[in-house]
């Protein structure tokens, strides 16, 4: 499970999971989303210097935390290798990077040690098939970026699951502003996990979408 940091105080955020992790013990692997990797017009706060950043993680590893997400702007690349060296927490990013060479950036100097590409974002399929295959050369955890409608997440799933070997995919879930139902609007049957918690992918072919075309229909505006 992922935690999502969002409140002001990021003491308030670890004591969350300090909470979860009484509550589930080992019985589940923890992730948290610090969330300082963009700059959105909403978001009136500065992203964390790296003297908070490596507070937090170090905090974050005693409480056996599996990666720190995006726990720097996405543009510090000194920052987030400093991180990268001063904790042994694994620390992933790359949901808000655009182009192959800012990935192939970030792999050479260290920075990250899960890769989060998007396919909606890093140039299509055969941009995160790139991706994907530096991470295996560079011996990176690879798990893209879904938090988008269900034909983006299921294109990221097939690559992750038919390429890189993903030990876990983001599910996008978060009721009730981001239920199956709103999420997955163009298509005909929302994407959901089994009793497992894993996605069973279709043998359909192509990515195995139908897309809800009388839905679409109803929303086109002449």
């Amino acid at each position: 499970m992922k935690i999502r940091f969002r409140r002001p105080d990021w003491r308030d955020d670890i004591a969350v999971v300090a909470a979860v992790r009484e509550r589930v013990g080992d019985h589940l692997e923890l992730m948290v989303d610090c969330s300082q990797g963009w700059l959105i017009p909403w978001d009136t706060q500065a992203p964390w210097q790296f003297k908070v950043a490596i507070v937090v993680a170090r905090a974050l590893e005693e409480l056996g935390v599996y990666w720190m997400e995006e726990p720097l702007h996405r543009g510090d690349i000194e920052g987030m290798a400093a991180l990268g060296q001063a904790t042994d927490l694994r620390i992933a990013g790359g949901e808000g990077n655009l182009e192959v060479y800012e990935f192939q950036n970030l792999i050479q100097r260290r920075c990250l040690d899960v890769l989060q590409p998007d396919v909606t974002w890093c140039g299509g399929i055969s941009g995160l098939r790139l991706v994907a295959i530096m991470a295996q050369e560079n011996h990176l955890v690879f798990t893209p970026h879904t938090w988008t409608i269900g034909i983006g997440l299921l294109v990221n799933v097939h690559l992750a699951a038919g390429l890189a070997g993903s030990p876990y995919v983001e599910f996008p879930y978060d009721p009730p502003g981001w239920s199956l139902e709103r999420r997955d609007y163009p298509i005909a049957e929302a994407v959901d996990i089994d009793g497992e918690g894993s996605i069973v992918l279709s043998d359909a072919p192509g990515l195995g979408v139908e897309l809800d075309e009388e839905r679409l229909a109803s929303t086109r505006v002449e």
